[in-house]
């Protein structure tokens, strides 16, 4: 099964998982998340991240949910990226990771793809009729 690691600023990744969790009937496995502050020595960061990785992977790859693309902690998380064992994908937000844990018994590649649509997929504008449409960019 395919690690997820939620990767962002302050405990955002945390709260996620929380959210998350309690919508599914079971916590999930191989699911950590990893706060960083602004300040934070990046090669210190780097080595965590490795660690962290290394302790998801049970040899089927990891994902990478990140916050904010563009980021510097962002661009650490490129440094380990390795197609077709580590993806990332930024931009997490809830839809995106629920997505994630529902599809990740798919290759790497294809759970990329997943986290995207559910991300997009779960951001709509609802009118006061309560009317609901997707926005298309």
């Amino acid at each position: 099964m395919i690690g997820i690691l939620v990767f962002t600023l302050a405990e955002t990744g945390q709260e996620l998982i929380r959210a998350a969790s309690a919508m599914l009937e079971e916590p999930p496995e191989r699911l950590e998340s990893m706060s960083v502050r602004t300040d934070a020595d990046q090669e210190a960061v780097l080595s965590q991240l490795r660690a962290t990785i290394r302790q998801l992977d049970d040899g089927s790859g990891v994902l990478v949910l990140s916050d904010i693309y563009g980021a510097t902690h962002s661009h650490t998380v490129r440094r380990v990226v390795t197609p077709g064992h580590v993806g990332l994908v930024t931009g997490v937000n809830l839809p995106m990771l629920v997505r994630t844990l529902n599809y990740r018994h798919l290759s790497l590649d294809k759970l990329v793809d997943k986290a995207v649509v559910g991300g997009h997929n779960g951001i709509m504008v609802v009118d006061a009729q309560t009317e609901t449409r997707k926005i298309r960019g």
